[in-house]
């Protein structure tokens, strides 16, 4: 195996960028930076536990260390929610503030973190304005993509619930959630794994998308596990956490070309893993999917 090469900051490994991976922004497919569960704690904050170590105390270390070796090689940054550990001002300051440094066309999602009371599902995008760069998409066209993100609300019983428009055709959906839409229940709790929970209203959302007729790509986080799920025209990639094992980022890349559509992820894994950790991975750090027409195939590195 091929020795992973590491750099240490004020006493923390993160890891290096492997040269010559020949990932550029010029040309080619449309090339979307992921992040999710940053976590983003107030200054001092204690560490957590989820599965592992939730790593609040090095969360702004984390976020700037990841938006650093993700901006080079992308052409705009999705956020998939809990941005923020507590929903403050300045937690929410911190986390777009390093995001209007990178000058790239940024979209960000809430996470359960983000909303946690049921007046809340607003408080982002009021922290959004004046931002220009940064926005939660409604039906945003980017390249070959439809980014869409649907109206995720709290309940007063604390469960939440995403409300979604079917998109206009002649481009691929990507829907940006932080709850998954397929099931990945059975296949986290048979790892021996906590669940983070669903929408209430998951199997109709997925019953929803099974319905449109063109292919469909959900990016999602919140069960801190890298993961990903066909069913028919659904592809879901479930995205790693940063502030807990595997501290992902991942390169999603989106080519739709006359050979066909498809859809490549590469995760970067930004902090070295503390030995004894057993990070939540269903899915390796490379991997390909082509639409056939019907459904989506792997191509899995």
């Amino acid at each position: 195996m091929k020795s992973i090469p590491w750099r240490t900051q004020g006493g923390i490994s993160f890891r290096q960028p492997t040269k010559g991976s020949g990932m550029g922004v010029h040309g080619g497919p449309l090339r979307l930076g992921t992040i999710t569960d940053s976590h983003v704690a107030g200054i001092g904050a204690a560490d957590t536990y989820f599965n592992n170590r939730v790593h609040l105390g090095l969360s702004r270390a984390l976020l700037t260390e990841a938006l650093s070796w993700l901006t080079p090689r992308v052409d705009a940054l999705l956020l998939l929610g809990d941005l923020t550990q507590s929903a403050t001002p300045e937690e929410f300051r911190f986390v777009l503030d390093e995001l209007d440094a990178t000058e790239l066309p940024c979209f960000v999602v809430p996470g359960n973190h983000d909303c946690p009371a049921p007046t809340d599902d607003g408080l982002l995008a009021g922290h959004l304005k004046g931002r220009e760069r940064i926005r939660i998409p409604g039906k945003e066209p980017l390249g070959p993509a439809l980014l869409t993100a649907g109206h995720l609300t709290r309940t007063a019983g604390g469960e939440y619930h995403n409300r979604l428009e079917n998109p206009a055709p002649a481009r691929l959906p990507v829907l940006l959630t932080h709850f998954p839409v397929l099931d990945l229940r059975p296949a986290i709790k048979d790892r021996g794994w906590q669940y983070a929970g669903d929408l209430t209203n998951r199997a109709e959302l997925e019953k929803q998308l099974r319905a449109w007729p063109e292919p469909v790509l959900v990016l999602h986080g919140h069960l801190h596990t890298r993961a990903h799920a066909v069913a028919g025209n659904v592809l879901q990639l479930g995205m790693g956490a940063l502030a807990e094992a595997p501290h992902d980022v991942a390169l999603v890349s989106i080519d739709a070309s006359p050979r066909g559509l498809r859809v490549t992820r590469e995760c970067h894994q930004v902090l070295e893993v503390a030995p004894g950790t057993r990070p939540a991975v269903l899915s390796p750090e490379s991997s390909s999917f082509t639409f056939t027409g019907r459904t989506w195939l792997s191509e899995v590195g």
